[in-house]
């Protein structure tokens, strides 16, 4: 689709293309990159109009009518499989982006191939929460983990590892300046010694990084303070060789994987201290004349200027946010900036730089951008990203053309006008929207384990079917409006709609659980794991499976799988018919089925993870079902390969389940002890089948009546009456309750009987 499905954690501008550029120049190549909370990066053309069908679309945003435009979607990268946190541009290198995300990878993207090319999986161990330009070619990541790593973007190899930590050890017995230092950094009170080799204190946890383009780097982290560091400077390796180390040589396969970190490290020139809480945007100069000018935002809710030649204290406080500072970009010299808030204010500061008497600013000083992004909730109103339509003005004109880009938890991204008036506006004026869709935000597992019921948040309720990928809006059955939904949501408190339409929508069914739901990336996510998704064996009938018998039992895991790598598997067979393969007629057989598959959609993505034992499973690949080649099986775990590749059934011995059967003592007609009434039976067995057996029990119990009374010259009326009966005379009662003959004994165990001794039915005539 052509949308963001969740919060868009960063904007990107395409540095400007130059008639040298490699990059394909066409009508939809995209000039805005946003990395989503969905794991996509997505490429926008804005103000675009007659590309697609979504461009010519404009919406009234105010009662002036000012129309704005939809811009349009071109680009889509879909491969990380988790929150893309971070996307980055190095300057004359527009035909590259690099990515940071929460699957711990970073990677490097060809535009014109539309996919990445190099994976880094094992520089990180935690959530990759930002990237920074180093110098040309060369860039860094940083963690949560607390770990900073250096890369060539030429080479594609990692040049150097090293940590933030919470506090660093003092001593005088080195210097960790070196002649090659900026004067910026020399000489400061507030330097801590060095120490060869890494230090081993605790980590804390990297939150930001910027980079002037000179080799020098300056982050913050939960130890509330910016470390400002010198990628010239090295700390020895445990060897004594060239703290400089590289990472290992490209992998093999499509996409390069780089291996081992290097053992090289490095430890901050200074350290500025100030803030009360998490350090979370940084932005160094970068400009040569005023290159020691730092700007950070903070959760204490506060914008704070530093300058590195006297960093024993910041040069301005500025309050202007009510609420932790989440977002900030700047003009390439720090002249003016935006920020952007937890609260869901932006605000433009025009005179960054200009001194106060106080060295404290208040909002009055400054001008707000938007006083709310969103205005469906507060939770959508938090802003994530700003980004400056223009870094470069040298007048009031530019100035007052200038506008940026906001991007908060919700999935739509704004361009506003930015103005140079210090009046405080609360509504700012809207040029240009990247229109995204509502993220699913709750969802109710249905007892089927078939079906999903989602909220998103735009309040639509949807049911999904896991088994097709399908969805529809679902409304109560029982209730004519969503006037009297919202009705019973108020009478019933603290509970929500959805628990309410789960509750009229559910049936009494009973399936094992056989998948796990995530939505952390704004949809459903449907994970399977070895383990268990081969446990929910079912009748196909109550699989949605057509089945004229209603004796047919299905696997759903295996159905599911099955469906979801038809295309692949179809491509597989006929490779091996082409190779003559010696076992093409053994996994031939195989693939007889009495029932169809289930059908999904080939823009289905798959996503494979390894759990490394660690919160963060380590990603292996994410395809669209379109997309998996033959050749790619190694990607997949085996007992995936068994199943779909090579046919193999892999249904488990299904649990049964022990029960009494008695006739029931208070009926009008007592009908005879069964001989054998103390029974185990699979738990999927329907109560049809229970009546099937009394009913067979009860007539060979006539019959032995009959024999017994012919063998005198009589007859009686019991033995009559009993072998005329059928099934449709029975009923099955349980706790006083008559069970439907389409509930399996798992269901009446779980919801009518309630008890963990062994299930007690009782049998007796309708009338």
């Amino acid at each position: 689709e052509r949308y963001h499905r969740y919060g868009i954690n960063a904007i990107a501008l395409q540095p400007e293309i130059s008639h040298h550029s490699s990059i394909h120049e066409t009508k939809q190549s995209a000039s805005i990159y946003t990395a989503g909370r969905d794991g996509t990066i997505r490429g926008w053309i804005p103000n675009s109009v007659n590309i697609g069908e979504t461009l010519n679309e404009y919406r009234d945003t105010s009662d002036q009518g000012i129309q704005v435009n939809k811009s349009a979607c071109v680009l889509c990268l879909e491969e990380h499989i988790d929150w893309v946190n971070d996307i980055l541009f190095i300057p004359n290198e527009n035909t590259r982006l690099i990515s940071a995300s929460s699957d711990s990878t970073v990677k490097i993207w060809d535009l014109n191939q539309r996919q990445s090319i190099v994976t880094f999986y094992h520089q990180h161990k935690d959530y990759v929460q930002a990237l920074a330009y180093v110098q040309p070619m060369t860039f860094a990541s940083a963690a949560l983990d607390g770990s900073i790593v250096l890369y060539d973007l030429t080479t594609a190899k990692t040049l150097s590892h090293f940590t933030s930590l919470s506090h660093y050890p003092t001593t005088t017995t080195h210097s960790r300046h070196s002649p090659t230092t900026s004067p910026a950094l020399r000489s400061s009170s507030s330097v801590t010694p060095g120490v060869t080799g890494v230090p081993s204190e605790q980590t804390a946890s990297v939150y930001c990084l910027d980079g002037n383009g000179k080799n020098v780097l300056a982050s913050g982290s939960t130890s509330r303070t910016i470390s400002v560091w010198d990628v010239r400077l090295r700390v020895q390796s445990v060897n004594g060789s060239s703290s400089l180390g590289s990472g290992s040589s490209l992998g093999s396969g499509k996409n390069g994987i780089i291996g081992n970190k290097s053992a090289a490290g490095m430890i901050p020139v200074m350290e500025l201290r100030g803030h009360s809480d998490i350090v979370r945007k940084v932005a160094l100069s970068k400009d040569d004349s005023r290159s020691y000018h730092v700007i950070s935002g903070s959760s204490d809710g506060t914008v704070r200027l530093w300058d590195l030649r006297q960093p024993s204290r910041s040069v301005k406080v500025i309050y202007t946010h009510s609420d932790s500072v989440w977002a900030l970009d700047t003009a390439q010299d720090l002249s003016f900036a935006v920020s952007g808030s937890r609260d869901g204010h932006v605000v433009f500061h025009s005179n960054v730089l200009s001194a106060s008497s106080s060295g404290v600013e208040n909002s009055e000083m400054n001008s707000s951008v938007v006083s709310a992004v969103e205005s469906m909730s507060s939770r959508e109103n938090r802003v994530l990203s700003v980004a400056l339509m223009s870094k470069e003005v040298h007048n009031e004109k530019e100035m007052n053309e200038n506008s940026v880009w906001v991007s908060s938890v919700g999935s739509t991204v704004r361009n506003y006008k930015l103005s140079s008036s210090v009046s405080v506006r609360d509504n700012g004026q809207l040029l240009n929207e990247l229109e995204g869709k509502p993220a699913i935000i709750a969802y109710r597992v249905m007892n089927d384990r078939r079906h999903v019921l989602t909220e998103d948040s735009s309040g639509v309720f949807e049911m999904w079917d896991v088994t097709s990928g399908q969805s529809e809006v679902v409304s109560s059955s029982k209730s004519s409006s969503s006037k009297q939904l919202q009705q019973q949501h108020q009478e019933t408190g603290m509970k929500r709609q959805l628990d309410v339409l789960e509750k009229e929508l559910n049936t009494e069914v009973y399936v094992p659980s056989w998948f796990g739901i995530d939505i952390r990336l704004g949809s459903i996510a449907v994970k399977l794991d070895g383990s268990s998704a081969f446990s929910a064996e079912i009748y196909a009938v109550d699989a949605g499976l057509e089945d004229e018998t209603g004796e047919i039992k299905v696997n759903l895991g295996e159905h599911v799988l099955r469906a979801l790598f038809a295309r692949w598997r179809k491509v597989f067979l006929e490779k091996l018919k082409k190779e003559n393969a010696s076992n093409y007629n053994e996994v031939i057989e195989r693939d007889v089925h009495a029932i169809a598959a289930y059908e999904f959609g080939a823009d289905i993505s798959v996503f494979v993870c390894e759990d490394r034992g660690s919160s963060v499973p380590l990603s292996v690949i994410r395809r669209k079902l379109f997309q998996i080649q033959v050749g790619e099986e190694q990607y997949f775990p085996k007992w995936v390969m068994d199943c779909v590749r090579d046919g193999k059934p892999m249904s488990r011995e299904v649990p049964k389940i022990t029960f009494l059967l008695q006739p029931d003592e208070k009926s009008h007609r007592i009908l005879p002890q069964l001989q054998q009434n103390r029974l185990t039976a699979p738990r999927i067995l329907r109560i049809r089948k229970v009546i099937d057996y009394v009913i067979r029990e009860i007539h060979s119990e006539a019959n032995q009546m009959n024999e017994s009374v012919k063998s005198m010259g009589k007859s009686t009326s019991t033995s009559t009456f009993l072998s005329r009966l059928e099934d449709h005379d029975i009923e099955i009662v349980c706790n006083q309750r008559i069970l439907p003959i389409t509930m399996s004994l798992a269901a009446v165990r779980q919801f009518v009987w309630k008890s963990p001794d062994d299930l007690e039915l009782l049998y007796r005539t309708k009338h």
